[in-house]
């Protein structure tokens, strides 16, 4: 089912259910396909959201809209800031009632009305979506590789994070106890290899707030085929008459390295931010590395992913497969790894 709406390998579902039988069928069909994160359905609102975007889930299996519950209705405040997801399945809570109350729930439902239309996504019925395929086979090839099972912490006391276990760990903890390994929450790159020399880009960004004609700047790696990665920085002017020259040329008076100096300075009006209210550079440093290869003419598109190693994966969809060779060399010496797409 996943595998026909469009899901692969490195791309990851979400699921947000209550303890029901399609969270156990959505679990199992979907890390036949790609990897799985289940979010409990306790945390706040926003953490839910966050947990979704940092995993870039393309589709999320959730509950509708039924009797008193809020689920739905906290899947809806956060829609337009999930932009990884394409696709939402819904289960339909109201099967399990007798006759009767199935009828009036689902009138009362109705006088709701339908969920607002957000343009790159579409919403489906998870029940009638996987009666269209077989229940006792796959209609793809099996993966050459297993596939990551994403499980977060407690949030009782602190932001949740996400841990990443392969089927052998899970079958390895059953079996010893042992914790699977910890994964960053946010793969921010705060240090980064310019070369031989490390940088400290929250130290970048302190040098370049200075300057009075920036407001608010942030500091992200960017790839190159030669040093590997540079920083650039992205800001907030003061004032309109702002020349981005200008911070270059204060940067390479003030930095105390070379390799501090930004080697592009992006003017944006604001900062992508998390629902969490805080500057997102997660989607910073994704856009960087996207925008980077899109400006070779022969790749169609790309999408950038941190994996659960912290290390990027760039999937690249060619205008034309003959031009492979072509890509291949222009993105020979960057540091990542890169998946060509039909």
């Amino acid at each position: 089912m996943f595998h026909a709406l469009g899901i692969r390998e490195m791309d990851t579902v979400a699921l947000l259910l209550p303890d029901i039988t399609e969270s156990y069928i959505a679990l199992w069909a979907g890390l036949a396909v790609a990897s799985v994160l289940p979010i409990h359905p306790g945390l706040q609102t926003y953490q839910i959201a966050d947990l979704i975007n940092h995993s870039q889930a393309k589709i999320l299996v959730t509950t509708a809209p039924f009797g008193e519950s809020d689920l739905w209705d906290r899947v809806e405040s956060i829609r337009p800031h999930l932009p990884s997801v394409k696709i939402i399945l819904q289960t339909d809570l109201t099967d399990n009632l007798g006759t009767l109350q199935r009828i009036g729930m689902r009138l009362a439902l109705r006088k709701k009305g339908k969920a607002e239309k957000i343009a790159g996504q579409e919403i489906g019925d998870f029940n009638r979506t996987r009666a269209k395929f077989p229940e006792d086979k796959l209609l793809f090839p099996p993966a050459a590789q297993n596939h990551t099972l994403w499980l977060h912490s407690s949030a009782t006391h602190h932001e949740p994070g996400l841990s990443a276990c392969s089927p052998q760990e899970i079958k390895e903890f059953a079996r010893h106890n042992r914790m699977p390994h910890p994964v960053s929450e946010t793969p921010k790159y705060r240090e980064i290899s310019v070369g031989d020399t490390l940088v400290n880009l929250d130290k970048v960004s302190e040098s370049i707030t200075s300057h009075p004609g920036v407001n608010q700047v942030v500091a992200v790696p960017s790839p190159d085929s030669k040093n590997g990665w540079v920083p650039v920085v992205y800001l907030i002017a003061n004032n309109n008459n702002f020349s981005p020259k200008e911070v270059y040329d204060f940067a390479v008076q003030n930095m105390a390295s070379p390799a501090m100096v930004p080697q592009g300075i992006r003017v944006v009006n604001q900062f992508p931010q998390s629902v969490s209210g805080e500057v997102s550079l997660y989607q910073l440093t994704r856009s960087e590395i996207e925008n980077t290869f899109k400006k070779i003419p022969a790749i169609r598109d790309c999408n950038a992913v941190c994996t659960s190693d912290g290390k990027w994966t760039v999937s690249l969809w060619l205008t034309n497969l003959a031009l492979r060779d072509e890509v291949l060399h222009k993105i020979h010496g960057y540091p990542l790894e890169f998946v060509f797409c039909d």
